[in-house]
């Protein structure tokens, strides 16, 4: 339904409201753009408004400017509350640009390949979700180590990615798809004079002198001006309704929004289960559970064992091994844990086993210590306050003088004779 709000403002929206009495929206960089609106509709239309499922509705503002139609809103509705007060209700309306979309699902997902770019990250995060991307930054720079998706959104991961260049995300806000930028959005020339309503505010740490100015004009973040003799970029557009449309842009260099690479505090202190692929000294590549069947197991992550390798005993190819990260960033990560493969990886991973090709075992527990060979049929167990040696073959002890064995009990089993002196 189409709805003429006043001379310059349009709405289009699945809900037939009479009238839109005010709304206020927000477009910022590393955030959705959002949308308020209030508006009224007759009682009965409210009724049956309220048993449709309106959430995930298109919504659309557009603004008449310079003898020009502009989309200055074109999202999803996320939410509705009506309220009523005699025969006519009211509406509050919650709209979200459609990379909301990005934001619904947390994900697991590892990116191992150092040679890939930044960009090539964003387009192949993007692909999850079929979201368009514009990657104006890291075209050329590569990732060189390991990111981990874990346990989050991919706008929440994408924002994370894009600080790694110190820069941020943008959504779209015209298409109504799912969109946005990787890194600020290039747009064209505009003309704004100080005969606009304006003011200045400076950081008092970083020196960074942004404007703050009030239009009733249609510009796009990321367009450029020369405002006071300085180049600058719109940084953020906020826009109101109350009878008249007033835009209010911040106004500055683009390295103001530069941020500090951000963390995942989820990383710190957990473990992902993986599959070695391949070995080379003491560096393992691992297919990580998390990526399921898509093959992404690149990146030589080390070996440190909790133990110490003082064996130099490496996991073998196919072994099922805990790649470990300390902190919140990723370049902590190491495979600290191998499980032998009849261990169940849900017991507790102080019970340690290492096995090789030719059967034989060394087993490490809290309360126990064993070495085995052909299948536990030849093994030394040491527990507490017990040494077991069991064999199907021979047992020889050679000493260059005496062997004693002594305890309150010994016991000697052997299927045919026992040779020794007791005393």
């Amino acid at each position: 339904m189409e709805l003429k709000i006043n001379e310059s403002l349009k709405l289009n929206l699945d809900i037939p409201l009479s009238r839109v009495v005010d709304f206020n929206m927000q477009w910022r960089v590393n955030d959705h753009a959002s949308l308020k609106l209030r508006g009224e509709l007759p009682y009965e239309v409210a009724i049956g408004c309220q048993s449709k499922l309106l959430s995930g509705s298109k919504i659309v503002v557009e603004y008449c400017w310079d003898q020009r139609v502009q989309v200055i809103f074109n999202g999803l509705i996320k939410k509705i509350e009506i309220s009523y007060e005699g025969s006519i209700a009211q509406m509050q309306i919650e709209g979200i640009s459609a990379t909301w979309k990005m934001d619904i699902t947390r994900s697991c997902r590892s990116f191992q390949d150092g040679n890939m770019t930044y960009a090539e990250l964003a387009k192949r995060v993007a692909g999850y979700t079929e979201t368009d991307v514009i990657a104006v930054v890291g075209k050329n720079t590569k990732i060189s180590e390991p990111l981990l998706q874990y346990q989050e959104s991919d706008w929440e991961f994408m924002k994370r990615v894009c600080s790694h260049l110190n820069k941020f995300i943008l959504c779209d806000v015209l298409t109504g798809n799912p969109a946005f930028w990787f890194g600020m959005r290039k747009g064209g020339r505009i003309a704004l004079t100080t005969d606009h309503s304006y003011h200045c505010t400076i950081d008092p740490i970083l020196k960074r002198k942004k404007y703050i100015v009030c239009s009733r004009e249609a510009y796009q973040i990321g367009d450029r001006a020369t405002f006071l003799e300085e180049d600058v970029v719109i940084l953020q557009r906020d826009v109101e309704f109350n009878g008249e449309t007033i835009f209010t842009y911040t106004l500055g260099s683009e390295t103001v929004l530069d941020q500090n690479i951000q963390y995942n505090d989820n990383l710190s202190g957990c473990g992902l289960w993986g599959i070695v692929k391949e070995i080379s000294g003491e560096m393992l590549k691992i297919q990580l559970e998390i990526d399921k069947d898509e093959d992404c197991g690149e990146y030589w992550f080390p070996w440190y064992p909790e133990t110490g390798n003082i064996m130099c005993a490496m996991p073998e190819i196919g072994s099922l091994v805990l790649l470990s990260i300390s902190g919140n960033d990723e370049s902590s990560a190491v495979v600290s844990v191998c499980l032998h493969n009849e261990n169940k990886k849900d017991e507790h991973y102080s019970n340690r086993y290492l096995k090789i090709s030719d059967h034989s075992l060394f087993k490490l527990s809290p309360d126990k210590l064993e070495f085995s060979k052909n299948e536990g049929s030849q093994a030394v167990a040491l527990e507490d306050g017990t040494i077991n040696i069991k064999t199907d073959k021979k047992i020889k002890i050679e000493a260059e003088k005496n062997i004693y064995v002594k305890g309150r009990s010994v016991i000697i089993k052997a299927s045919e004779e026992i040779n020794g002196v007791v005393g």
